[in-house]
């Protein structure tokens, strides 16, 4: 009985050291409740994720394992290393905790480059009675790095883009370009690492916004908040439809995540089916406001034109009731004017603006309101892709016309080929016209 009591006592004054494993995945750990945690000068309720409290804390490096000190050094050098704790209370039947457990434990898993732009789990444990999940601490969020409104954004992360200046050489919009294939990956290549369990893991993430997307002192996005993340596994020839049974941000959330007059006549138990398409509605909503804010015009206008207020009507409590369409015309005047603007940018410059002109056609095909149509994310990442590609084609040719006649051009040089201009702007076969 004296060397239980003895024991226990040395659980309390012994703190845990945590650690990643070799294989780099974050492993998932119970601790008794008399066990104790390095964690210093701890601030609570400094956010409010999906379903949980975060906490912010210090811990000594001394409690790290070198495991977990090396995955911190891209974060702080100091020996105290500043992290969040994400807590969510344990209810009976509620499967949030293990929702976020398995898509994080699964987002892991990812490789790089595309895991450099989602946030980095460093611990994920059951004590007492919550889970916790434990990420490196990151100040800002590309809310604010948008609007500011807290002041808590260091001037140089809301740097626009100055006159000569490119576009796809900001950090920006690099930095969207890396968030737009690591969710392509969170949606279609996470491994499946159940060996009894046949078929391909498919994930969406239900919360996507500029507040769950994280910015580094170093100008890195990080996805983050998989709290409302759903994760099936289906096998080759299911339909990749999910169920909806949660619901995100109102201004972000495509046209299907709000259930139809027709679908609340049905029967409950009718779910709302949604595709992997969802956050790619959400994604493009981003895009167009992240586009907005490099090129210098005013998002605030455009938040007030968004909720249906005029400039000179009091500014509301929260611009963020605004959505992206209207029903049954689409999307609203406000996102139409603003491609148009985005489009018309660049007119002396001609690399630039075939590029705009093509990202403003994948932001229309991202925020198609029928989801049947709506781009998915594998066809955003190649689209961009191949719009920067074709950028730096014009950009180092300094003609826009050589670059669109050597996509038709004779490389097997066995025959010619007749080219047409489409209304004066646009170069195509004429077995395409």
């Amino acid at each position: 009985m004296f060397r239980n009591v003895y024991d226990r006592a040395l659980e309390m004054f012994s703190p845990v050291v945590l650690q990643i494993p070799p294989s780099q995945i974050c492993p998932y750990s119970e601790y008794d409740d008399l066990k104790r945690f390095p964690y210093l000068e701890e601030e609570a309720d400094v956010g409010q994720g999906s379903f949980g409290v975060i906490t912010k804390l210090k811990i000594m490096q001394d409690y790290l394992h070198p495991t977990m000190r090396s995955r911190m050094e891209s974060h702080s050098n100091d020996d105290k290393l500043l992290f969040a704790l994400k807590s969510v209370k344990i209810i009976a039947d509620a499967p949030v905790m293990n929702m976020e457990h398995d898509a994080l434990s699964m987002v892991s898993r990812i490789p790089k480059p595309a895991c450099a732009n989602i946030i980095t789990l460093m611990a994920c444990y059951k004590w007492k009675d919550s889970m916790h999940f434990l990420f490196p601490f990151i100040q800002v969020d590309l809310s604010d790095v948008l609007r500011d409104s807290d002041n808590k954004c260091p001037g140089y992360l809301r740097e626009k883009l100055t006159e000569g200046h490119i576009l796809v050489e900001h950090w920006l919009w690099k930095e969207m370009e890396g968030v737009s294939r690591a969710l392509s990956a969170f949606h279609n290549e996470m491994k499946n690492p159940f060996k009894d369990v046949k078929g391909n893991v498919v994930a969406l993430h239900f919360d996507l916004k500029p507040a769950n997307i994280l910015v580094t002192e170093d100008r890195k996005l990080k996805i983050t908040d998989f709290g409302q993340s759903i994760i099936e596994i289906i096998d080759n020839e299911s339909a990749k439809d999910l169920p909806h049974n949660t619901s995100g941000n109102f201004r972000y959330d495509p046209p299907e995540a709000r259930p139809s007059s027709q679908h609340l006549t049905t029967s409950l138990k009718d779910e709302i089916m949604v595709s992997l398409n969802y956050d790619v509605w959400s994604l493009g909503c981003i895009m167009v406001e992240i586009l907005i804010h490099l090129l210098g015009k005013d998002l605030h206008a455009f938040d007030m034109a968004l909720a249906g207020l005029k400039q000179t009507d009091k500014k509301p409590s929260d611009l963020n009731s605004g959505r992206f369409f209207e029903e049954p015309n689409g999307l609203k005047q406000c996102v139409k004017d603003s491609f148009e603007t985005f489009e018309n940018e660049f007119r002396n410059d001609s690399a630039q603006a075939e590029y705009m002109k093509d990202v403003v056609s994948l932001l229309r095909h991202m925020l198609d309101h029928d989801k049947k149509t709506r781009a998915y994310s594998s066809t955003v990442t190649e689209k961009l892709k191949q719009a920067r590609a074709k950028f730096e084609a014009i950009h180092n040719n300094g003609d826009s016309l050589v670059v669109a006649v050597s996509k038709y051009g004779n490389q097997d040089r066995k025959g010619f080929k007749e080219l047409g201009w489409r209304n004066g702007a646009e170069i195509l076969s004429f077995s395409e016209m």
